[in-house]
């Protein structure tokens, strides 16, 4: 590392101080990048200093640090400045901004030439997270987002160095109700993708233009399932959130103690923690339980149906749309009839693949039924086996 970041939790530092990291390590393995960190204890000149989470530096040497890309063929773009590399640097930024602004996305050849310009999973995954946790100083707001590219195609070996700009994910301090201001239960799809008009410089004004092909609807719909399904499944995400306040929580208090603020010292310092976290439980808990409904609300689909994939996790495991998330125990998934998706079977060691084994055979078709990558398209709820011998 040659840099680092120390941040005492920005709008969350008075509450939980965990929300930025919690969901950073939530959307890890999704198509954006996700800072590594971990809670730290500052001393000043001896002196203790209180709770911090020390965070990769989102810059060009982080890039070449995970992808051995030459950090001199590196631009990262933050809040539409140059953050990163030279300042000529902007014009390839607004090239890719400009093209998508002016042309016709719905048109297939030229949505074809935008997804040279931008990895358009990436940005779907990107919006689908902060949707999803309601992000209240982010994209839709015009701030806190950043993304990279390389200067020069081709001249590095990595599949990444092909010039296409990827979202990175920071600073989501602001979301997840925090202020009791943003419920789980409201449509953020609706109030903040579709119903607001953007400057036609904001990166939220992509988001709406894309949404008119086709594909990169599909896309993006299923990347609002997969946020839902995989990386912020309920009893996932309650785990993670338990793991991390057993890391957090002495020393936050502690914190809290020694540094204020006053008002949680004097008034309810023996459960203002518990509180925060417990607001955070509440949220995501609540947000699973509504979230489709606003993806159906929001795009006109019909009711989402259950999707149950299983197998022999002795033999091997499945990954659902391409994810690196693996299931081995048998998952209800909830996916809208509009769109199929994708299972992969993988192996055990010493394990083969057989094949896929469907109930309501009649309302469910297979790409191949045989191959490890099969795409189902369905009418209906069905369960899904993967049989290994």
């Amino acid at each position: 590392y040659k840099s680092i970041t120390l941040r005492n939790g920005a709008n969350d530092r008075d509450n939980a101080r965990i929300r930025d990291p919690y969901v950073s390590l939530m959307a890890r393995g999704m198509e954006v990048e996700t800072a590594v960190s971990r809670p730290v204890v500052g001393y000043i000149n001896g002196e203790y200093w209180g709770l911090y989470t020390l965070n990769e530096e989102y810059n060009d040497n982080y890039i070449q640090y995970h992808y051995g890309i030459d950090n001199n063929n590196v631009i990262t773009m933050k809040n539409n400045e140059v953050e990163d590399g030279e300042e000529d640097d902007e014009d390839l930024y607004w090239e890719m901004f400009d093209f998508i602004l002016e042309n016709d996305m719905a048109d297939a050849d030229l949505y074809a030439e935008a997804c040279e310009l931008l990895d358009t999973k990436s940005f779907a995954d990107y919006v689908a997270v902060a949707l999803y946790i309601a992000n209240q100083d982010g994209i839709f707001q015009d701030n806190n987002w950043q993304m990279w590219r390389v200067r020069e195609p081709g001249v590095d070996a990595s599949p990444l160095a092909d010039g296409k700009w990827r979202m990175m994910l920071f600073d989501t301090d602001y979301s997840s109700n925090i202020y009791d201001n943003y419920y789980f239960n409201q449509n953020s799809i609706q109030e903040l993708l579709l119903g607001n008009e953007y400057d036609e410089y904001s990166l939220a004004k992509l988001a709406q233009l894309l949404l008119d092909n086709e594909d990169y609807r599909r896309e993006f719909i299923l990347s609002l399932c997969d946020v839902r399904n995989l990386f912020f499944d309920k009893q996932r995400a309650m785990n993670l959130l338990n793991e991390m306040t057993d890391q957090y929580f002495d020393q936050c208090n502690e914190t809290f103690r020694r540094f204020g603020p006053d008002w949680v010292v004097r008034w309810n310092m023996d459960t203002h923690l518990e509180g925060k976290l417990n607001g955070i439980r509440y949220f995501f808990d609540g947000r699973y339980d509504m979230f489709l409904n606003h993806v159906q609300e929001a795009f006109e689909l019909s009711d989402s149906v259950v999707i149950t994939p299983s197998c022999d996790p002795q033999k091997g495991c499945i990954y659902v749309n391409g994810r690196p998330l693996p299931l081995t125990e048998e998952k209800n998934l909830r996916y809208f009839t509009e769109y199929p998706i994708t299972l992969t079977a993988a192996p055990a060691e010493g394990a083969t693949f057989v094949g896929w084994q469907v109930s309501n055979e009649s309302d469910v078709t297979l790409s191949d039924a045989t191959a490890l990558t099969c795409e189902f398209t369905f009418d209906t709820s069905f369960a899904v086996t993967a049989i290994f011998e």
